[in-house]
């Protein structure tokens, strides 16, 4: 089997930067490094009705401020620097009647 000389990926950019520097075409002279996470944030299960607010352990709540963290972290260097986002929340048990546990 021959081995390739170059090669090339071509594809539409997904992003606004081009359109944002008045720009046609353009070559990639660097990429980024990707790191993904499953994280699982445990509290406590219970009824909605029948558990105070500061009797709770809600695990939903803990994971949205790891989520805010996620974007404030970003934010917190200079632009295109880092990334971050969270993409997908799985919430056990998945019910409006019951304070999640994971």
């Amino acid at each position: 089997m021959p081995s390739a000389a170059a090669y090339a990926e071509i594809h539409i950019e997904q992003g606004r930067i081009l359109q944002d520097t008045g720009t046609s075409i353009g070559i990639v002279t660097a990429n980024w490094a990707a790191s993904k996470y499953a994280v699982t944030v445990h509290g406590e299960q219970s009824h909605t009705g029948a558990t105070h607010l500061a009797d709770r352990r809600d695990a939903l709540v803990g994971a949205s401020r790891l989520v805010l963290a996620v974007r404030e972290l970003a934010e917190a260097f200079q632009p295109g620097q880092l990334l971050g986002s969270v993409g997908q929340l799985t919430v056990s048990p998945n019910s409006p009647v019951v304070v999640p546990a994971r």
